[in-house]
Formats: structure tokens, sequence, C-alpha cells
């Protein structure tokens, strides 16, 4: 896809993160360990914490090095389900997260809560391999009963989403 350029680099540190930065317009954060089956350990919502989620450490590192290098947009991939008091350990690991954006000096937050991925076709665009690797599931998809059901949406879909809300120009 145009002007999206994957980067592979270590997030453990917000030095290392700020350089590539510079010029940078958006950032789509797809990096997310565990993946649906979400994190091991149980999610500490105290930010001065010595021991956060390494998902939330990555994702401080990254919006404290967003702020430095004055990048304006960041997309985030949450889900839907996402919750503080959710019984899964993944969905309050992406609720705080959210949170984290949220209240950050980053000026424009999109944050994505996509239902189930779903793509029958294999590509080759480094892109969609990016959000189909983060969109992996076990056999079941751990969101909240709703009344009016849930539907999949296609990987590509999502994809454009994604697209779209980063190359419209950034307001003030």
């Amino acid at each position: 896809m145009a002007n999206v350029y994957p980067f592979c680099l270590d997030m453990g540190s917000s030095e290392l993160i700020a350089a590539p930065l510079r010029g940078v317009q958006t950032v789509v954060h797809l990096a997310w360990s565990g993946g649906f089956v979400g994190p091991v350990e149980k999610v500490s919502w105290n930010l001065q914490s010595e021991k956060l989620p390494q998902n939330i450490q990555i994702l401080k590192n990254l919006i404290y090095a967003m702020e430095r290098a004055g990048t304006p947009r960041i997309v985030f991939m949450s889900a839907i389900g996402a919750s503080r008091h959710a019984k899964v350990s993944f969905l309050q690991e992406k609720y705080f997260a959210e949170f984290l954006i949220l209240n950050s000096k980053i000026p424009e937050k999109i944050i994505i809560r996509s239902s189930v991925v779903c793509s029958g076709d294999v590509t080759s665009d480094r892109f969609l391999n990016s959000i189909a690797d983060v969109m992996r599931f076990p056999m079941f998809y751990p969101v909240p009963r709703k009344k009016e059901g849930i539907s999949p949406i296609h990987l590509e879909d999502i994809a454009a989403t994604v697209v779209n809300v980063s190359v419209e120009p950034i307001t003030d």
C-alpha cells in the first residue's frame, strides 16, 4: 500500500523509537504480544508500577517517543469488548492501552475496535500481513455478549479503514 512503511525496531526503549519517528505524520500501532490469547500476566492499573505488562510498557515507550518526535497521529487496533472490568486479560489490556493513548499529548488519536477479522486470501502485501499477524485468534474470540450479534470483518476492509484514517490531513 502506497505511503505505508512497516518498521521493525526494538520498542523496549523510547530513545530508540524517537529517531525514526521524526517527520512521520501517522503511526499505526500493530505490535501486540500474545494476540487474542492475551497476556499471561494480570493487568496492573498502576502506571507508576515497576512491572507493567509488556504490551503496556511498549505502548508507553511509543507514546513517549511520539510526543518527543512531534508525531501528530496514532492509529491503534483495539478490540470490541475492551473494558477495565472485562473478564479476559486481553480485553483489559487493550482498554488500558486505549486509556494511555487517550490521555497522551498526541494530538490525533484514532482507536479502531474491530470485531472478528477474516480473510480467505493469502497476500504478499506486508501491511496486510502485519494486520493479519496482530489479528490471529484462537478458536473463540473473547467478545462480550451482544443482543445484536457481531459480524466478522474482512482483513482488507480493516486495512482500507486504517489507511483511510492515516492519510486524512492532520487537523489543528
